[in-house]
């Protein structure tokens, strides 16, 4: 019986082996995988946060505002500049960060922002472009 019980442990390392061969590369391609997903999600979100908050912020520096307060008007540049100083998570020093202002939407009164920022997705899964748009009448 001792002897059965020595062939049988012998036998089952090897299984155990070949097991763990098997289901920790799956296992770590699953957490990685899922943690890769979430920073992609979380970059999305903030690709749409900054294209409000530029639309925001370019509507009340519109024509008015360059009237009264002696300043310039909302342009692209002073949009990306603005976001720049708001982004989370992100290099919009780069230009893989887009910022534009829609001037033909400008003259009609609405400030269009479009956001867009080219994921690198970890330097794992290649590179994917994020893309938003907001746009919000000139209050100011």
């Amino acid at each position: 019986m001792f002897l059965t019980r020595s062939r049988y442990r012998s036998r089952r390392r090897g299984i155990t082996v070949v097991e763990c061969g098997v289901v920790y590369p799956v296992a770590t391609l699953l957490i990685v995988g899922t943690v890769v997903v979430g920073l992609g999600v979380f970059r999305y979100q903030e690709v749409g946060r900054l294209a409000r908050e530029g639309a925001r912020w370019a509507s009340v520096h519109g024509p008015t505002y360059s009237a009264e307060q002696g300043g310039s008007e909302a342009s692209s540049a002073s949009v990306r500049t603005y976001l720049a100083e708001l982004s989370v998570g992100m290099d919009a020093s780069t230009s893989d960060f887009v910022c534009t202002l829609d001037a033909t939407k400008w003259s009609q009164g609405v400030a269009q922002v479009t956001v867009t920022y080219t994921w690198a997705a970890e330097a794992v899964f290649g590179s994917m472009s994020l893309t938003s748009t907001a746009s919000t009448p000139i209050t100011y």
